[in-house]
C-alpha cells in the first residue's frame, strides 16, 4: 500500500509536467494516440470515480457551509463564460458557423478535467467543484437554450 501511495504522491506533484510532456508527444506523433479515442469515456469515468473515492462526507459539508463560492462558480460559468465567448466572436469577427460553436462551448458545463485540476490543487475544494459540476450539468439545458435565444434576439447569430 505504501508503494501505491508513493506513486500517487509522485504523480500528483508532477501532474502538470506529465500533461505537458504527453501533449507535446501526442501533438508530434498523433498516429500513436489514435487508438485511445474509443476508451476516452471509460477512462474519464475511472478518473471521476477515483476522485470520488478520496472525498468524504465532511468534504461535502463544506459545500453547504460556503454556498457563496459554489454560487459564484455557477454565475461565472453561466454568465461570464458565455459573455466572453460572445465577445470573442464579435471581437475576432468570426464567421457565423464558428461563432455559434465558440458561444456554445462557452455555454457548456465544465468537464472532468477542471475537476481533476481542482483536485490536484486542493482536495477540500474538489467537493465544491464536483457539486458545481453536477449543478451545471443538470441545469445546462435551460441555460444553453436561453443563451441562444438571447443571441437570436440580439440578431447577431
Amino acid at each position: 500500500m505504501k508503494t501505491i501511495e508513493k506513486i500517487s504522491t509522485f504523480a500528483g506533484k508532477t501532474f502538470t509536467l506529465w500533461v505537458i510532456l504527453i501533449s507535446v508527444i501526442a501533438y508530434s506523433f498523433p498516429e500513436h494516440f489514435v487508438w485511445i479515442g474509443k476508451y476516452i469515456v471509460p477512462l474519464l469515468g475511472i478518473v471521476m470515480f477515483g476522485m470520488g473515492l478520496t472525498l468524504s462526507a465532511s468534504d461535502f459539508s463544506e459545500v453547504f457551509r460556503r454556498p457563496k463560492e459554489v454560487a459564484l462558480g455557477v454565475v461565472g460559468h453561466f454568465i461570464i463564460m458565455p459573455l466572453l465567448a460572445f465577445g470573442l466572436a464579435i471581437g475576432l469577427d468570426l464567421p457565423k458557423e464558428i461563432a455559434v460553436g465558440v458561444i456554445l462551448v462557452g455555454c457548456c458545463p465544465s468537464g472532468t478535467s477542471s475537476n481533476v485540476m481542482v483536485f490536484f490543487g486542493s482536495r477540500k475544494r474538489c467537493a465544491r467543484s464536483c457539486y458545481r459540476f453536477c449543478f451545471n450539468h443538470f441545469s445546462t439545458d435551460c441555460y444553453t437554450a436561453s443563451h441562444f435565444i438571447i443571441c437570436k434576439q440580439v440578431g447577431r447569430y
